[in-house]
């Protein structure tokens, strides 16, 4: 998330009523002649009251409304569809169509009937100054649909500018149709000419127009996104048209591609000459949807920029629109599915990045403003809203110059100075004593991964010992909070209702320049801070909480005289440069998360970290190294060697002709690495008969699952999600392999060591101290799929080294993972941070 261009946040307007989508078009220009330009926002499916102030008011839905604000969005007047179920305002344009040297606005409604034609759709033409009708004509056929698209160009050469519109996409049972694009004279209205799409292409799901090719004339281009071509589905069309006829076209390259969804123009060279900007939200690649935006310039036959989306879904150029700032490179602003729209340079680079809520849509529409304090954005959201009025939709007007406000100090701060303690004193402990500890995290318990590993087992040594222990954290649900195995849970919206409320007027009027990711996260650790306070605190001697995110929450409501221990267990803000919610280390999000870590393990009494990797990698975010403790993870090894002989929870489903079984416990998330394994298995499917098996969850598994489609390995993997029988399976397998891209000391290989099972590992984190290679398993460096791929080779090839890392390993980790270790150590620090609670209380 780059901030390179600083913008904040100036107004924010709602749809007036539920489901009005207020933002669905946004246009600028000076529509009045007073030489300030105006804003045009259109809400295609606002309700229509007629009569509004009268005894008998009568609602009109899904009629349509287009409102204009002046340049300081002041409201200076609003035109209304004229019928129910209009959608008037699907689609605006702004043009001077009579030659007074002043724009009309040209406004569709493609769902209206006209006399006896049902759905044929009608055109409006309206003053700019006074917002009377001038004129309008309606589709020519039932369910013409006239209007889902418009672009002006002066097709005929006679210096009037004609109208492009698009039609017949759906039928009358909103089956896709193949699409028609009509040019109308600007002069009469007459049909000057009549593209016709085939197939269900959806011929004119987009239009711009404009000199492309440096001739002085228009040239039209039409999107025809549901296109097949070239033995392909749905891969999508461009085709651009000058009055001759077809000047070229652009296919997109795979099934599904759907180029020619969005399109704009603009100069992005710098040659004097517009270049075709094609934003294609559904092209997969790399990664399934992720999205593509393309430039290119027509005259120079050449692409300028080709950036595709760098993560799963993202749908990068939902929306695309040229940004030009005065004596700078030109940058274009594009949309995604995510509720993120980005300024990208013509290397492809994110200048900056606006996030608002993906089930808002924010991005749907944007337009751009030069104003006398630089350009302003304005960013649409159609679904959003509040609760009383549910998905009446927003537009973001955002200033490249702070709103003047008042400064008042910030909550954090306010937080911090009236914090209160308990004032009731409790006797130090020492590790003999009993003691009430609550171990706590953020995340969600149960869940396959080292935290919940890690918990379970200090839990139950502790409990072994006499202490009294409870577990705080998110249920899997990810709507309450509760005690693991306990009686008490609390329901998470109640809280964060209250909490978002206030924190979001808060950052709207003092930080609306800071990225709305932050707020989430900050709203998050507040809805913990206020949730732990709901389980009596008072009561506990230790707090043990298991990462960044719960220390800093708890650090600021435990009682002054319970100790606070952290175990930070990985590091957090680098996964999120490896799941992409951070782009580089310039961005405010960066230097966020970069607090965190440093607040999460100075905010404790005393912290613990598993390996000297985690200590080094602390020390850039500023953290002392001698407060924190290394403590490497245990297991019960006894417990764990039952566990490794209990029969599978349910068969291992695989090709009888298979004989090497490779496994993967690992969560499906950008930080392991899966994409990894894939590329390495895909290189040696013809070596073996192996299968392979992951085991885990979470969000990345069906972007996982495209990726193993794609690779063309879909009958030799498969995944079995989360699974109680993880010792069981690794027993079963002939190797373990963990592709991690960053990691700590991960469990999954503690229990391949003491299961027999050879193990290959990324070099990533703490991975070469538990490794070393090729003696207790073998290592490839981070990311490198050919260097696994040999190493899968050697161990698939060779039997007797298989037998020796595997036994070497196992003695390793009898020695370095006992339990009992882990306890003794843990102990000791509990004591330490008693110990300095009881020095501040003096």
């Amino acid at each position: 998330m780059s901030n390179q261009l600083p913008f904040f946040l100036w107004k924010r307007l709602e749809g007036e009523r539920e489901h009005d989508r207020f933002g669905d078009v946004i246009l600028s220009g000076d529509i009045n002649g007073d030489g300030w330009q105006e804003w045009i926002v259109s809400a295609s499916t606002a309700t229509y009251i007629e009569d509004e102030d009268g005894v008998n008011p009568i609602p009109h839905y899904y009629t349509g409304r287009v409102y204009v604000y002046s340049h300081d969005l002041q409201l200076l007047f609003t035109l209304n569809g004229q019928k129910h179920g209009d959608c008037f305002g699907t689609s605006i344009a702004l043009e001077d169509l009579n030659g007074d040297g002043i724009p009309e606005i040209i406004v569709t409604a493609p769902r209206a009937s006209s006399g006896t034609k049902i759905q044929c759709g009608e055109v409006y033409v309206y003053s700019g100054q006074s917002g009377q009708l001038l004129y309008q004509w309606s589709g020519r056929e039932d369910f013409a649909s006239l209007g889902r698209s418009i672009s002006i160009l002066d097709w005929d050469g006679d210096g009037i500018p004609d109208i492009a519109l698009s039609s017949h996409h759906l039928d009358p049972n909103w089956e896709e149709r193949d699409g028609r694009v009509t040019i109308y004279s600007g002069r009469d209205r007459s049909i000057l000419g009549e593209f016709m799409g085939s197939d269900r292409e959806g011929l004119g799901v987009s239009l711009v127009s404009g000199d492309i090719n440096g001739d002085g004339k228009d040239e039209l281009v039409i999107g025809a996104p549901r296109h097949s071509s070239q033995g392909l589905t749905r891969n999508g069309r461009v085709l651009i048209y000058n009055r001759e006829g077809l000047l070229n076209e652009y296919s997109g390259e795979r099934s599904y591609d759907e180029i020619g969804r969005n399109l704009a123009l603009g100069d992005m060279d710098g040659d004097g000459i517009a270049d075709l900007i094609i934003g294609s939200p559904r092209t997969g690649g790399k990664y399934p949807r992720g999205g593509q935006v393309r430039i290119i310039s027509i005259v120079q036959n050449r692409t300028i920029l080709k950036k595709n989306g760098w993560f799963g879904q993202q749908e990068l150029g939902s929306k695309v629109l040229p940004f030009c700032m005065d004596g700078q490179q030109p940058l274009v602003l594009t949309g995604s599915h995510t509720g993120a729209v980005y300024l990208l340079d013509l290397n492809g680079e994110v200048v900056h990045e606006f996030n608002g809520e993906e089930a808002a849509i924010f991005g749907h529409a944007f337009s751009c403003m030069d104003t006398t304090e630089g350009p302003c954005i304005a960013i649409g959201a159609v679904s959003a809203g509040n609760r009383k009025k549910l998905m009446s939709g927003s537009v973001y007007f955002l200033s490249m110059s702070p709103p003047l406000q008042s400064q008042k100090a910030s909550p954090h701060d306010a937080k911090d100075q009236n914090q209160v303690h308990s004032l009731s004193a409790k006797p130090v402990e020492s590790s003999s004593s009993k003691k009430r500890i609550l171990l706590t995290t953020y995340w969600y318990l149960p869940h396959v991964g080292g935290v919940d590993v890690y918990v379970r087992l200090l839990k139950e040594e502790l409990v072994r010992q006499g202490h009294h222990v409870d577990v705080l954290a998110h249920h899997p649900d990810m709507a309450h909070y509760y005690l693991v195995d306990g009686e008490k849970k609390v329901n998470k919206w109640q809280i964060k209702s209250v909490v978002y409320e206030k924190v979001f007027q808060f950052y709207q009027r003092y930080l609306s320049h800071v990225d709305p990711w932050v707020r989430y996260r900050e709203i998050e650790r507040y809805c913990f801070e206020l949730a732990a306070c709901l389980f009596d605190l008072e009561q506990y001697d230790i707090i043990h909480t298991q990462d960044i995110i719960s220390t800093r929450a708890l650090s600021r409501v435990k009682p002054a005289s319970t100790a606070l221990v952290a175990t930070i267990h990985g590091l957090l803000a680098k996964e999120h440069m490896f799941s992409g919610d951070i782009q580089n280390k310039n961005s405010l999000a960066w230097k966020y998360v970069a607090d965190e870590e440093y607040y999460g393990c100075v905010s404790a009494d005393a912290t613990i970290v598993p390996t000297e990797w985690l200590v080094r990698e602390m020390q850039q975010f500023e953290v002392p190294s001698n407060i924190l403790d290394i403590i490497p993870y245990g297991l019960s090894i006894d417990e764990f060697a039952l566990k490794t002989q209990q029969p599978l929870s349910g068969p291992l489903q695989m090709p009888e002709e298979s004989s090497f079984i490779i496994s993967c416990p690992a969560r499906l998330v950008p930080v392991k690495g899966h994409q990894t394994l894939i590329g390495a298995l895909s290189r040696i499917q013809g070596n073996a008969n192996w299968h392979c098996f992951l085991l885990g969850d979470g969000p990345l598994r069906a972007e996982i699952e495209q990726l193993i489609q794609n690779a063309g390995i879909k009958d030799r993997i498969t995944l079995l999600g989360d699974r109680k029988d993880v010792p069981a399976i690794l027993q079963e397998s002939d190797v373990m392999v963990l592709p991690s891209l960053q990691d700590n000391l991960p469990f999954s290989i503690m229990e391949a060591q003491l299961a027999g099972t050879p193990i290959i590992a990324s070099n990533a984190g703490g991975i070469p101290e538990m490794i070393q290679n090729e003696s207790t398993g073998l290592l490839f460096d981070v990311g490198n799929e050919e260097q696994l791929a040999e190493q899968l080779t050697k161990l698939m090839n060779d039997s007797a080294l298989r037998s020796v890392i595997a036994q070497q390993a196992a003695e390793w980790a009898k020695i370095h993972w006992s339990s009992n270790t882990l306890l003794e150590r843990t102990l000791a620090v509990y004591d330490k941070a008693m110990e300095k609670v009881k020095g501040n209380d003096i």
